[in-house]
C-alpha cells in the first residue's frame, strides 16, 4: 500500500524487506525465478522497483519477471497466477510481511492448480508499524464483505 517511493526516490521500506527475503530464497535454491508484482503507484512501478533492488542484490535479470499491472492483493494473484500459468509454474512461494500473507495465501489458493508456500519478512519492532498492519489488514477483509475477492481472483479457464 502506498508509493513504491518515497518522497527522496528511494524505495518503501517495506518492498526492501519483502526483496531481501525473496534474493535470500533464490540464493537458498527455493527459487529458480522471481516475480514481482505490483503496478504504478505515483512513485514509481512497485514490480520494477522490486525488480531493481533484486538485480542490485545479485539476481541475474533473465530470472526476473515482472506484473506491473496489478493495484491491489487481488489482482496481484490473478495477474501472478496468469504470469505462472503461461510459464508453465505450479509451485508459488509468497513473500510479504507476516499480516498480509495469509491475505495474499488465500486469494492466490483461489486457483487450486497452483500450489502456495508462505515466507514472512522481516517487520520492524517498531510497535506502530504492527498496529497499523494489523489495522490495515483488518479493514482489508471487512472490505472482502462486499467484493467476491476470491472470484476476482481466479483465472478463468480458457
Amino acid at each position: 500500500y502506498g508509493p513504491a517511493k518515497n518522497k527522496k526516490g528511494e524505495p518503501k521500506k517495506e518492498l526492501v524487506r519483502r526483496v531481501e527475503k525473496a534474493v535470500e530464497l533464490y540464493h537458498q535454491g527455493y527459487a529458480p525465478y522471481l516475480l514481482f508484482t505490483g503496478g504504478e503507484t505515483g512513485r514509481g512501478c512497485e514490480a520494477e522497483v522490486m525488480a531493481e533492488l533484486a538485480e542490485k542484490m545479485g539476481v541475474p535479470r533473465e530470472k526476473i519477471f515482472l506484473e506491473t499491472k496489478a493495484t491491489d492483493t487481488i489482482t496481484n494473484a490473478r495477474y501472478s497466477v496468469e504470469i505462472m500459468k503461461k510459464q508453465g509454474w505450479k509451485k508459488a512461494i509468497l513473500v510479504s510481511n507476516p499480516y498480509h500473507l495469509h491475505r495474499a495465501k488465500w486469494l492466490f489458493t483461489a486457483n487450486p492448480e497452483i500450489e502456495v508456500q508462505i515466507a514472512p519478512s522481516e517487520t520492524p519492532s517498531n510497535p506502530f508499524y504492527h498496529i497499523l498492519a494489523i489495522g490495515y489488514e483488518g479493514l482489508a477483509w471487512c472490505s472482502y464483505l462486499f467484493l467476491h475477492p476470491r472470484k476476482k481472483a481466479r483465472v478463468p479457464e480458457p
